[in-house]
């Protein structure tokens, strides 16, 4: 493996034969579907066997159904001590003419739980066997001719009691089942109804917003007058907008939406409090850690102190400096400026990533910068206060930086080390970084193998450079955790201690993963409908409305009207977004020059393993809020990319002359989906 390959060209991967070409995509092909495969079986795992994973499944036949007992719907925070689970008793009472021979019961429970029948105890559940599978016992002698009564008390202590339970004659003939005809006992003998355990339940804060037609049908005026625009200005731009013109567009792009972001920053963002953002009083908090006590604090000391110090430290480093009081005017500004700069930081980094991949394509550049611009998330994100707007900037800098190694034909020494220091800085940003790290590096190594023709143990040690040094920048954090802690990784929901806590629903179900639609009629809080409806509501606007509680503390500096009509006109842009990922796929597989097709694979690599990731954090913890779109932040180089695709593939398959009244029709969409975010932060 030490001698150089004679197979592939010299440098760059320019030139390469069809045969190699068709050689590597088959690897490509196998990893991926390896990929999909591992996903998929995680997912199976998780769901049917990990007792850890709250997921209730009804099994192959049906099966009874889960239960719990009836509440409202609250999103504060649940706190339990440990030493003092609540404990509910769902009961049934049921007659019968005579005892069946063979009567047994079979259940599930989620956490400690026990069963009696008629005041006869008959079964306590064992900490070592999984809840997920089904307990049997025989129930024929504890039952009599007449009333009957089952008992099962539960104490789960990281979601609600839950209760799946059917009993059986000998022939396995249902006598009784769990359904919303039971009856729960609380804590303190609280009598309570049961309800079927639903996931999808809608807040009802959900319907005192307007829906998106009816906004679209008050907007109407504005909203047709962009699309008129956009259609008239279509024709106009095809026809002038021609060689040197055509080539400067991104940049006149690029220009514009740093303006548009000045102008977001000036007029909206510093006019809201300090205070506002989510989790705003854990991150607050942690700044004033470090102000008062000029130290770091630890996972233990508060309710955002587990995250990484960077970004808390560079906001406190600032106003620090300045000596200003929170109270300032001059706050609202110094507080949100690193969140501003890194916001534009990513409409930048997408700008020079989209050069390099598409340097032959000034629309492709035009589309994915101006795609990073407007992104909702990207622009609420960077007006409150927190670690998300820096750690997506770090992410999307070191994505930037790996696809320029991949795709210019040397890797310096220098580069390589500015790579490694990016990826450390966003690991010291938030964890969710770590993602970042082994795939850049495993990027930077294949550059060096198949395209450079480089031995196996130089792209190895290419590879092991990266992420040494990110680990030498970064890794002393994840260092003192593991000393502290026992474990690289601490969250505020594994805290030690006997004090934890959990959110509603606390547990999840298929239905939550195969339904979607609130979104697209009452898109704020339409996170508890569904994983998909909490995804697309927090990717094109502010669904959680910046993290209150309730909707009536909801801020006034966007323009919500804009907002809700917004999210039925990104609809196609979605369809898009799906279609310009594919295309994406189709290039890393197929791209003649290896480095720029490394660099699509890198690019279709992160964000697959960012979406999966965040579709698999709401397995572990099943909370209404944690499907947020904006967690996948760090992904915007990625998503940008995909997007320009897309849109450019709206334009080249309409590019004929037949065509230009669907074109037209297709400007003046995307001119009112982007007219439609703008007016919802200046409007």
């Amino acid at each position: 493996m030490g001698s150089k390959r004679e197979d592939l060209p010299e440098q760059g991967g320019i030139g390469q034969g069809a045969p190699i070409r068709d050689s590597i995509a088959r690897w490509q092909v196998g990893v991926a579907l390896l990929a999909l495969l591992l996903s998929a079986l995680w997912i199976i795992d998780s769901a049917l066997r990990d007792p850890k994973v709250p997921f209730l499944s009804r099994g192959l036949t049906g099966g009874p159904q889960w239960i719990t007992p009836h509440n409202a719907i609250q999103t504060d925070a649940i706190w339990v001590d440990l030493e003092h689970v609540p404990a509910f008793t769902f009961v049934k009472r049921f007659d019968l003419g005579v005892v069946p021979s063979g009567a047994h019961v079979r259940l599930r429970a989620v956490g400690r739980a026990t069963l009696s029948i008629n005041d006869q105890s008959l079964w306590a559940s064992d900490p070592q066997r999984s809840w997920k599978r089904d307990s049997e016992l025989d129930a024929s002698a504890a039952l009599v001719a007449g009333e009957n009564e089952i008992r099962v008390t539960t104490a789960n202590p990281r979601g609600p009691a839950l209760l799946q339970l059917a009993l059986l004659d000998g022939s396995d003939e249902l006598i009784v089942e769990t359904d919303t005809s039971w009856r729960a006992i609380g804590p303190g003998q609280q009598p309570l109804r049961t309800m079927r355990a639903d996931d999808t339940r809608t807040d009802p804060q959900s319907f005192a917003t307007p829906s998106t037609v009816s906004s679209l049908v008050e907007k109407a005026g504005v909203l047709s007058l962009l699309f008129v625009l956009g259609a008239a200005l279509d024709p106009v731009l095809r026809r002038n907008l021609k060689g040197r013109s055509l080539a400067r567009a991104p940049e006149a792009v690029l220009a514009a939406a740093t303006l548009f972001w000045i102008l977001v920053y000036a007029l909206r963002a510093t006019s809201l409090p300090v205070a506002t953002g989510f989790d705003i009083v854990g991150h607050l908090k942690y700044v004033d850690f470090i102000l008062e006590r000029h130290a770091l604090p630890t996972a233990t000391d508060g309710w955002s102190m587990y995250h990484p110090p960077l970004a808390h430290l560079v906001i406190a480093a600032i106003v620090g400096f300045f000596e200003i009081a929170r109270g300032d005017a001059a706050a609202r500004w110094l507080y949100r400026m690193p969140m501003f700069l890194s916001g534009v930081g990513n409409v930048w980094a997408t700008w020079f990533t989209a050069r390099l991949l598409f340097a032959e394509n000034p629309l492709r550049v035009g589309l994915a910068t101006g795609f990073a611009a407007l992104l909702p998330m990207n622009l609420y994100m960077s007006a409150y206060v927190s670690n998300e707007p820096l750690h997506g900037f770090l992410v999307s800098l070191s994505l930037c930086l790996t696809c320029a190694l991949l795709v210019r034909p040397p890797t310096s020494p220098a580069r390589v080390a500015a790579l490694s220091v990016s990826l450390g800085l966003a690991i010291l940003t938030k964890f969710t970084a770590l993602i970042a790290v082994p795939v850049a590096a495993c990027f930077v190594g294949l550059k060096q193998w198949i395209v450079l023709r480089a031995p196996l143990s130089r792209a190895l040690a290419t590879g092991a450079a990266v992420a040494g040094g990110a680990a030498a920048v970064g890794g002393w954090v994840y260092a003192r955790n593991l000393v502290l802690f026992g474990r690289p990784v601490v969250g505020n929901w594994n805290l030690p201690g006997t004090r934890i806590w959990w959110q509603e629903p606390g547990f999840h179900t298929l239905d939550y993963y195969t339904s979607f639609g609130r979104a697209l009629s009452k898109p704020f809080f339409s996170s508890r409908a569904s994983f998909w409806d909490g995804v697309y509501s927090t990717f094109w606007g502010d669904g959680l409305a910046a993290g209150v509680i309730r909707l009536a503390a909801r801020h006034d500096a966007w323009n919500y009207d804009y907002m809700t009509a917004g999210y039925l006109l990104a609809l196609p842009a979605t369809v898009l977004l799906v279609v310009g990922f594919g295309r994406a796929v189709h290039f890393a597989l197929s791209d003649s020059d290896l480095g720029r097709r490394l660099a699509m694979s890198l690019l279709v690599a992160f964000l697959y393993t960012g979406g999966f990731a965040l579709f698999a954090i709401t397995f572990e913890l099943p909370f209404y809020a944690q499907a947020k779109a904006f967690y996948l932040l760090s992904t915007i180089v990625a998503l940008s990319i995909a997007a320009a695709l897309g849109i450019a593939w709206g334009f080249e398959s309409l590019g004929d002359s037949k065509w230009l009244p669907l074109r037209m029709v297709y400007s003046g969409w995307l001119c009112t989906l982007a007219g439609a975010v703008v007016l919802s932060f200046l409007g």
